[in-house]
């Protein structure tokens, strides 16, 4: 964080975060944080809104798992 601000700094790639529970414990961009963080959200309560735009990208997702026949 920086020069008091809260939250995540999505935007700034230095930023680094380290998620405890996340596949044992990992440290991952900002970017990537606030990305898990819109995914669980959206399995989880559908309808919330995360304030996150990631709308686009996780629709493109969902179509790319839907072509993946291994799933």
């Amino acid at each position: 964080m920086l020069n008091g601000w809260k939250g995540l700094s999505i935007y700034q790639s230095d930023e680094k975060v380290y998620l405890k529970t996340y596949r044992n414990g990992k440290t991952l961009s900002a970017m990537h944080a606030a990305c898990i963080l819109f995914i669980g959200a959206k399995l989880l309560l559908p309808a919330q809104d995360t304030g996150l735009d990631f709308e686009k990208e996780y629709a493109m997702a969902q179509a790319i798992a839907n072509l993946n026949p291994k799933r």
